[in-house]
């Protein structure tokens, strides 16, 4: 099927020469990277957006690949060739979670690329390798800065070497097995094979879950999380080799294994042909649930022409046709880097973090530690809502949090909700 996907979607692996050499990690970045990290989830605040993902080669090598589109990067002819050459610098950190301290950074790196332009196809990947442990996990954090355009952007990747069994120890690629992916989301036609990195096992097992998440719960709610993926659907075996293609024949969550008995796995989606866009009606509604009351959003789901009634939906809210474009414009760009931020066991805007993204945006202030995030917004000093998330620990996803919740109704969710309600996009006042 021939569609036209999001830049940060997928990624093809080029294989070319680089030349690359070792300096000190610049000092702007030192000095961003230990304050706040607001804008790791601005996508306004750059013009490059990586994808990062890690692979265990062995109990003492993992390898972490790096992506980006050749379309975000900007190429000068301002050299001795004439030539069209733009510079990628890659700084990394490892840091081993859980040392006290604060002395727990265990490796470090950097790589400059020098790129041609006409050496390039749709996309930019490289592979570094770095030394962590079998039996600890990590935190990788990733600087990217296109020397051209002087525009950076940071990655936190969580590596989890706790046993040989995780996500982490496979690797997906195209058909041909020379091609990475750098997501784990595919659509019902995609073909990939799947690598695991020890060669002595030749059989994966598959469970297959229906997509039946839930909606966040209210922020004042005081009900336990709900865990839908307890019991699969389906399960069956698929052979496991150099020449096996894989696919995810419809819709839902699937986790492969190669022990049984081991809860961790190689967990892969499939939420709808066009994910993390935006394109079908029904993908647009959905995340309307945080914005329309229950009546509403049962109307909008049942409506014979769902397209008439979320329009009108819209311009309720925003009393004309030029301001209900820009609130849609503005809600659906939301719910797209929602998916790409914050997918995990379920689409990103269904997450926590995302359901307090589309209603308020990009955070001010976020301080992050390894399991922990703060996300603050304010206009002034004393004047500000604050969001603290725990991260979950699930087999399904290195990227799931919960919000901190209250039994007491929460003023600040209604407030932010009115205002969108009201056709202005949400802004501490």
């Amino acid at each position: 099927m021939n569609r036209s996907l999001p830049l940060v979607f997928i990624f093809i692996l080029l294989w070319f020469s680089a030349g690359c050499r070792v300096f000190s990690p610049p000092q702007s970045l030192d000095r961003k990277s230990i304050n706040n990290l607001a804008y790791i989830y601005n996508p306004g605040s750059t013009t490059i957006h990586p994808m990062v993902t890690v692979f265990h080669q062995s109990d003492s090598i993992s390898d972490f690949f790096f992506g980006l589109p050749v379309s975000e990067l900007q190429f000068s002819q301002a050299n001795a060739t004439g030539d069209f050459l733009t510079q990628i610098r890659i700084y990394w950190e490892l840091h081993e979670n859980g040392v006290a301290g604060g002395k727990n950074l265990v490796d470090t790196g950097t790589l400059v690329y020098n790129l041609k332009k006409d050496q390039l196809k749709s996309s930019f990947i490289t592979s570094i390798p770095f030394h962590a442990a079998i039996g600890k996990q990590y935190t990788l954090r990733v600087f990217s800065t296109d020397m051209i355009r002087r525009k950076s952007n940071e990655v936190f990747v969580p590596v989890n070497k706790s046993s040989a069994y995780t996500a982490q120890n496979f690797m997906v690629t195209n058909g041909s097995g020379s091609h990475p992916y750098l997501v784990r989301h595919f659509d019902s036609l995609q073909k990939f094979r799947i690598i695991y990195r020890n060669p002595g096992y030749n059989t994966l097992y598959v469970s297959y879950y229906e997509d039946r998440q839930p909606l966040p719960r209210p922020l004042f709610s005081p009900e336990a999380e709900q865990n839908m993926l307890s019991v699969p659907d389906s399960t069956w075996s698929l052979p496991l080799n150099d020449t096996a293609l894989y696919s995810l024949y419809k819709p839902g969550l699937y986790m492969f294994r190669v022990d049984t008995t081991k809860a961790e796995g190689l967990a892969l989606f499939n939420y709808g042909d066009y994910y993390p866009q935006v394109k079908t009606i029904d993908d647009m509604i959905a995340p309307l649930a945080y914005l329309a009351t229950t009546k509403e959003y049962q109307q909008l789901q049942a409506a014979p022409s769902k397209k008439l009634a979320m329009d009108d939906f819209w311009l309720k809210c925003a009393g004309n046709i030029e301001q209900a474009k820009e609130l849609i414009r503005i809600y659906y760009n939301r719910v797209f880097f929602a998916n790409y931020y914050f997918s995990a066991d379920r689409e990103g805007w269904k997450t926590d973090r995302g359901m307090i993204f589309l209603v308020f945006g990009p955070p001010n202030t976020l301080y992050k530690s390894e399991d922990e995030e703060r996300w603050i917004y304010y206009k002034k000093p004393g004047e500000s809502i604050t969001f603290d998330f725990k991260k979950a620990s699930s087999p399904w996803s290195e990227n799931l949090y919960y919000v901190t919740r209250t039994q007491a109704p929460d003023t600040r969710w209604r407030m932010a909700v009115d205002s969108w309600r009201s056709g202005k996009v949400f802004l501490l006042q």
